[in-house]
């Protein structure tokens, strides 16, 4: 998704947020925006090689920018 869209998503929730009147709906949404996950997620080797090969990837600068995904999506799709 692009950054600008993701803006206009968050501006979209917050507009939506400021004009919330329901209380338990507001303290829901509170407590899970100050609330702590302290959830530990487990791996499984093949994730953790995943990983690894990733951020090997990124360290020899085998990447595409998001922009480029998209356009490659979008060749591929249609």
């Amino acid at each position: 998704m692009q950054t600008a869209q993701i803006s206009r998503q968050k501006y979209d929730i917050i507009s939506w947020i400021t004009k919330l009147e329901d209380k338990k709906l507001i303290n829901k949404l509170h407590k899970e925006a100050t609330s702590q996950n302290d959830e530990v997620i487990h791996l499984s080797p093949a994730q953790l090689e995943m990983i690894r090969m990733s951020e090997e990837d990124i360290k020899n600068g085998r990447i595409v920018s998001e922009e480029e995904l998209e356009k490659r999506d979008a060749k591929w799709l249609y």
